[in-house]
């Protein structure tokens, strides 16, 4: 997260109005907390049911999967 969370914020905030930049960080932050907690469980269900390795091996798909998401919107 010290990698890609001031990343993140930088870009809701270069990318929101002006008048409102505080609502969407304010967003941002909300859906991210929302996100870690499927997550979360999904890691730990991985880590019992499969093995240590399983969640690691997951996120590494959705987070390749997820940057062709990105730049294929943007």
């Amino acid at each position: 997260m010290g990698l890609t969370e001031g990343v993140e914020k930088a870009f809701v905030a270069d990318n929101s109005p002006r008048e409102s930049k505080a609502t969407f960080l304010g967003m941002h932050a909300t859906l991210v907390g929302i996100g870690l907690l499927p997550a979360s469980i999904i890691a730990g269900l991985l880590w019992n049911i499969i093995g240590p390795s399983a969640p690691f091996y997951f996120g590494a798909i959705t987070g390749i999967l997820s940057g062709f998401a990105f730049l294929i919107l943007i």
